[in-house]
């Protein structure tokens, strides 16, 4: 049976005749072993208001904003919302405190942060930047669209969508 003694920092422990140093590192040289090797110093937030107006705008989106009215609508209005708040408090906000938490404590991309706890788990970052980028190109075309429409709607001719679309000489069904 093994026998386990307690030690402190620094301190040298025999378990079973196997030697095991505990060494503890406080915050100050975490940080400072973590920007040893990177070459240079990552940029940090100027204010915590800027950081909370960053986080912001990365939570509070365009299919926030559009898409959720929609949402609510189609899946029985008022309780649509029992299931999602459920679902915020239980996936959505702890996911997005372990991830903001982990890029403030490693001072890494997703690979890398996800990669810091373990190994295995760089994957987990870049499925994160494989998404983001599937959301910047949705986001740009949803864009380009709303800023075609709205130069057009300065023409001094008719509007592409002042009249019902025509095909073989009469009305498409589906724009009346």
């Amino acid at each position: 049976m093994a026998s386990y003694e307690k030690v402190g920092a620094g301190d040298e422990a025999k378990v079973d005749d196997v030697e095991l140093s505990v060494v503890v590192k406080g915050s100050h040289d975490l940080e400072e072993s973590k920007s040893e090797g990177e070459g240079g110093e990552r940029d940090a937030w100027g204010a915590k208001t800027e950081y909370m107006l960053a986080l912001i705008g990365y939570a509070v989106g365009i299919g926030n904003i559009w898409r959720f009215p929609y949402l609510c609508h189609r899946y029985g209005g008022g309780s649509f919302l029992i299931p999602y708040i459920i679902m915020l408090f239980l996936l959505g906000i702890p996911l997005f405190c372990l991830e903001t938490s982990l890029g403030q404590l490693t001072k890494k991309g997703a690979p890398g942060a996800f990669a810091a706890m373990h190994p295995a788990f760089r994957g987990i970052g870049f499925a994160a930047m494989v998404v983001d980028l599937i959301c910047s190109y949705y986001y740009n075309s949803i864009i380009m669209w709303i800023l075609r429409y709205f130069f057009s709607s300065f023409t001094l001719g008719t509007l592409p969508w002042a009249q019902c679309p025509q095909h073989n000489g009469g009305h498409v069904a589906s724009a009346r």
